[in-house]
């Protein structure tokens, strides 16, 4: 059993998980990374977790709320018009110029991104703003998310009025997104039955221990919810078999778990797997292993002893 502290391995676990995701960019500190940006000048465009902040769908503000609070216009130049053009075309560029709107632009921080502009129209009648948006020389009813993520992003940039407040608000979305993931790897190491100081999880429906000299034992996967069986990162840890599918509607009997127990003790030993070895049956997991890797005091709720 490890002597950390449940809490260090937790943590342990979760900042492994981190690693592992593509969406953090498989950074074990993407937490760190985050205070960095609330404190940045300009945001890290390419970090990948900013596109599952476009993906966010839930805001509780409006679009046209969002570049009202958050967003800086444009003040349109000669130069800006000269963009628009070659960007739209000459004809779209008039009646945009045309518009009675407020007009709100993305630069070009990332060269995956597209031109885009979001109009933002007065509705006197109804007394609201109405944005509506160019995406390259296309004109849509309404902008996409990521248009209106990454005017914010280019606002926080310019580092005008709203900066500040664009800033915090992108970098609050994307807490909310490791948050969420955070919360995702917590519940996963505490469904473990079994981890590793470095940071893997392995969950079981059914334990198997074995002991020198004595009958296995069978306990329920959830009953090592607190104190959990500890494998040694420097040793091969797991062999993953897998049987004909049990009926999953029941749960496995003692002489089915008989029959695996005595055919694991023999394949634990062919694979060389020193700690333990997971055997899959249809939905059910089952993990075989020795005592010495159980904590010290076994969980009270188990099956009898397989005879």
């Amino acid at each position: 059993m490890s002597s950390k502290p449940i809490s260090e391995l937790r943590e342990k676990t979760v900042r492994t998980l981190f690693g592992m995701m593509d969406k953090f960019g498989k950074d074990p500190d993407i937490e760190r990374w985050l205070e960095g940006q609330k404190t940045a000048a300009s945001p890290d465009v390419r970090h990948p977790i900013w596109a599952e902040v476009g993906k966010i769908s839930d805001f509780t503000d409006t679009q046209e709320e969002l570049l009202l609070n958050y967003g800086d216009p444009v003040v349109p130049d000669e130069q800006f018009w000269q963009i628009v053009q070659v960007e739209v075309g000459e004809e779209i560029c008039g009646l945009i110029r045309q518009e009675k709107a407020t007009i709100y632009s993305a630069d070009r921080l990332h060269k995956t991104w597209p031109f885009s502009l979001v109009l933002l129209r007065e509705d006197k009648e109804r007394g609201v703003d109405e944005a509506v948006s160019y995406l390259y020389h296309t004109p849509l009813p309404k902008p996409y998310v990521n248009q209106i993520r990454n005017i914010l992003f280019t606002t926080w940039h310019r580092g005008g009025p709203h900066a500040l407040k664009a800033r915090e608000f992108l970098c609050h979305r994307c807490g909310d997104v490791i948050a969420r993931e955070r919360k995702a790897a917590e519940t996963r190491f505490n469904q473990a039955a079994a981890i590793t100081d470095d940071g893997l999880v392995y969950t079981a429906d059914w334990v198997v221990v074995f002991e020198d000299g004595k009958m296995p034992c069978i306990f329920p996967g959830r009953s090592f919810g607190q104190n959990k069986i500890t494998l040694s990162p420097q040793r091969k840890r797991m062999a993953e078999l897998q049987i004909p599918k049990l009926d999953d509607t029941v749960v496995p009997g003692l002489a089915i778990l008989t029959r695996m127990a005595e055919e694991q003790v023999k394949i634990m030993y062919f694979h060389g797997c020193e700690q333990c070895c997971a055997l899959t049956a249809g939905k059910q997991k089952i993990l075989f292993t020795h005592r010495k890797f159980c904590p010290a005091r076994l969980p009270l709720e188990r099956l009898q002893s397989i005879h």
